[in-house]
């Protein structure tokens, strides 16, 4: 099967308690993670985090950003590359956390295929 570009986690804000951001499909799907985008919806400083896991789970250890800031300004941005891309297991979640409710809005692209 071939490997198709894909909007892996459509925008949408991040919020204040640890929550999936990307949940695996029950199909096998494998899925890689190329960039991940966040901007800012306020004017105050605001942090995130990032985890690769479980359902909801923010243990330490698998976290890929641990309270990252963003200054307080409108539109600031995050926007990390990752070359060739972070391979994600069909049982794990990309979970996120921001400082406050609706205020970072996140955007995650890569690309799937069909395991098997």
């Amino acid at each position: 099967m071939g490997i198709t570009p894909a909007l892996i986690a459509s925008p949408a804000y991040m919020s204040n308690t640890p929550t999936n951001i990307y949940t695996p499909p029950a199909s096998p799907i494998g899925t890689v993670i190329t960039q991940i985008h966040i901007t800012s919806a306020v004017t105050t400083a605001q942090t995130f985090s990032l985890w690769i896991g479980s359902n909801g789970s923010s243990a330490g250890g698998t976290q890929i950003e641990s309270a990252y800031p963003l200054t307080g300004a409108t539109g600031i941005d995050y926007d990390k590359t990752f070359y060739p891309g972070i391979p994600l297991a069909s049982t794990q979640f990309l979970v996120g956390q921001a400082s406050t409710t609706a205020a970072l809005v996140i955007t995650v692209v890569g690309y799937q295929r069909v395991i098997g």
